[in-house]
């Protein structure tokens, strides 16, 4: 039986079309940097991490991060593209930087008494990545994330 031309056309979209879900999430942040990373001004600011964990490119162009639950499009990536298991840090200094091609700062900072945190896929509603409601108060220079988990065999006695 020779399959039908909708078929081979449904088929040949699937293969051409982008992950219908991509892996991305929030992998760190650091909500009270006194003396770690410095951006390009000399100054500590918050930041934060995202990791691409899926076997394909990811585009974050459009995507959002967002501080503030009741505003989930408050700060939108510009066109930046993570490789599988790359990472991208992304200061939270207020300072309202997103050109691809320098340092990413979003328009708000950090709350070292803990808050929301999310990025937020392009539809500007759906959250992809969250620590809520709220993340735990941190400590200076300490940075706060998801580990990867590791199994470890120990030899028998």
């Amino acid at each position: 039986m020779k399959p039908s031309l909708s078929a081979c056309a449904a088929a040949l979209l699937l293969l051409a079309a982008p992950p219908l879900h991509a892996a991305l999430r929030i992998s760190e942040f650091m909500a009270d940097n006194a003396s770690g990373l410095t951006d390009a001004d000399g100054d500590h600011p918050d930041w934060l991490e995202l990791e691409n964990t899926g076997p394909d490119s990811a585009s974050l162009d459009g995507w959002f991060l967002t501080d503030n639950a009741a505003d989930l499009r408050q700060w939108r990536i510009p066109a930046v593209s993570l490789a599988p298991g790359a990472r991208l840090v992304v200061f939270c200094s207020g300072k309202d930087r997103s050109s691809p091609l320098a340092p990413l700062h979003t328009s708000f900072s950090l709350d070292s008494a803990g808050e929301f945190l999310a990025l937020v896929r392009p539809d500007g509603t759906s959250i992809e990545s969250s620590f809520a409601p709220l993340f735990p108060r941190q400590r200076p220079d300490v940075s706060y994330g998801i580990g990867n988990l590791t199994t470890v065999r120990l030899p028998m006695p």
